[in-house]
């Protein structure tokens, strides 16, 4: 019970906060984003946008390491599949933003929480909009964004990442 009402705690702040300070679209396309502030230093991102295959490493940043597993359909909502390991020394929270399909069609972000060494090997899914026929995805573009739970702070975003989804 406790679990849960955490993640509804945390998942009303993310609206919240979301909602107060995301960028516009075409804000977020022309704006460095990426820093990693855990170490104090920033980085910039590689020239050009990051495309990964399944089975690919996405992030490995602030402790937190994500592997993309591929599309995953057999479900109600379909999506894609990652694995996620936490190998920092405090509880995380992981957010996806600036999720776009084909590079036109927003899709929802999802969060993730993990306490220190959690490791969830087919644990977050990224779900695909509805009125989105999977054959006709090409890619599948977002953000990562890792926060430190206790105290709340931002703590890593990375550059946006495309997966191809089979």
């Amino acid at each position: 019970m406790r679990k849960i009402l955490s993640l509804l705690v945390v998942l009303v702040l993310m609206i919240f906060l979301g909602a107060c300070s995301s960028p516009t679209a075409n804000e977020g396309a022309t704006k460095n984003n990426s820093y990693e502030k855990e170490n104090g230093e920033e980085k910039d991102p590689p020239g050009g946008e990051k495309c990964v295959v399944s089975g690919e490493e996405v992030l490995n940043a602030a402790g937190v390491r994500i592997v993309y597993l591929g599309m995953i359909e057999e479900d109600l909502y379909p999506g894609l599949l990652f694995e996620v390991v936490n190998n920092g020394t405090h509880r995380v929270n992981i957010q996806t933003s600036d999720v776009l399909v084909n590079d036109s069609i927003e899709g929802f972000p999802s969060y993730l929480n993990l306490d220190p060494g959690e490791k969830k090997p087919d644990g977050h899914r990224q779900i695909i909009p509805e009125d989105v026929a999977i054959s006709a995805i090409e890619k599948i573009s977002m953000r990562f964004i890792i926060y430190k739970a206790e105290p709340w702070e931002e703590i890593y975003q990375s550059e946006v990442i495309s997966m191809k989804p089979f």
